[in-house]
């Protein structure tokens, strides 16, 4: 049977409890700053796996991680690079996802290996609750509260209507904002292999990809990569 508490009610006991049910391998939903989210511990390849088959989902697709900030992802051994850092300073926290390389001592379950180099989408959640809860519970792999190819859930009623007793616990935080998704955006593959090798850190040629479009439109992103490049 599936746990379930009120993150208004009790923030701190909330965190405990997602910390617990992580540390178990089992799956946890979370309001977050758009739509409800199942979340498991990102270096448990099991536990992510649990993230998939809850959802019902192919497991060729990706599953970002949350983090609290920059130094949180940075001590899973995600390479965020300076322009990572200025361009996420252009947008309000939360709107953009990177694609980042991962370290060879990167050991998180959801990094992708292809062409010969590891990443790892990251995003970091607006709102003080959730930085809470990451803060406390640690980054976690996450995805949208509902089966694969449905509606994302807006409350905590509806993503146990969708996953039921494939998550161990249910935190409500009354309603989230709606599906207003991130903007996902990497690096060109040549930069990418040089940060990760430790070549050469110069950015000065690299170019930016939005391989999702969300909150914030491709023409925005492109305008404040412009920008940023000018300032290097």
């Amino acid at each position: 049977m599936s746990g379930h508490i009120s993150i208004k009610d009790d923030p701190h006991e909330a965190a405990r409890r997602i910390r617990e049910v992580l540390c178990k391998g089992e799956t946890a939903v979370i309001p977050t700053d758009t739509v409800y989210g199942i979340i498991a511990d990102p270096w448990s390849a099991a536990a992510v796996e649990g993230i998939f088959a809850a959802k019902h989902r192919p497991v060729q697709k990706s599953v970002q991680i949350l983090c609290s900030d920059i130094r949180q992802a940075q001590d899973c051994d995600i390479i965020i690079p300076p322009l990572y850092t200025r361009l996420l300073a252009c947008f309000p926290a939360g709107s953009l996802c990177i694609v980042c390389p991962a370290s060879d001592g990167c050991r998180l379950a959801t990094a992708r290996e292809e062409g010969g180099m590891r990443t790892q989408a990251v995003r970091f959640p607006a709102g003080r609750t959730l930085q809470y809860l990451l803060e406390t519970a640690g980054p976690v792999a996450a995805s949208s509260a509902n089966r694969s190819g449905e509606a994302s859930a807006t409350d905590a009623e509806q993503a146990e209507d969708e996953l039921g007793e494939a998550v161990s616990l249910y935190v409500d935080g009354g309603s989230t904002p709606g599906a207003a998704a991130s903007t996902v955006v990497s690096l060109d593959r040549a930069t990418m292999l040089r940060i990760a090798e430790g070549k050469d850190a110069d950015t000065s040629q690299a170019k930016l990809d939005v391989l999702r479009e969300g909150v914030i439109s491709a023409e925005d992103v492109a305008a404040a990569m412009h920008t940023v490049m000018r300032s290097q």
